[in-house]
């Protein structure tokens, strides 16, 4: 019986998962929060505690991104790269 890693392609080599933390206020169009992890366990933490301390503010928008790169991220999660929703994100680039 085939299993699921018979399907998944199979690469030479990997990139770097990197995880970014993003808290938006979908009222204010503004990122609270924007943190970058390289640890993906303490990067699964840190988002489970901004659930704990937003979780019920309906205008909050909490998501944990893994990606090789902001660049990556800023083109497959642009809505929170306007001009000022993206203000947090220009430390996260070094």
């Amino acid at each position: 019986m085939a299993t699921l890693r018979d399907f998944a392609p199979r690469y030479t080599h990997l990139v770097p998962l990197v995880h970014f933390l993003i808290v938006f206020d979908r009222a204010d169009q503004q990122v609270v929060t924007a943190e970058r992890f390289v640890d993906g366990e303490l990067a699964a933490e840190r988002y489970a505690a901004m659930e704990r301390e937003h979780g019920n503010e309906p205008n909050m928008e909490i998501v944990l991104v893994g990606s090789d790169s902001i660049e990556t991220v800023r083109r497959t999660h642009g809505n929170y790269f306007g001009d000022e929703a993206g203000l947090p994100f220009r430390e996260l680039v070094s």
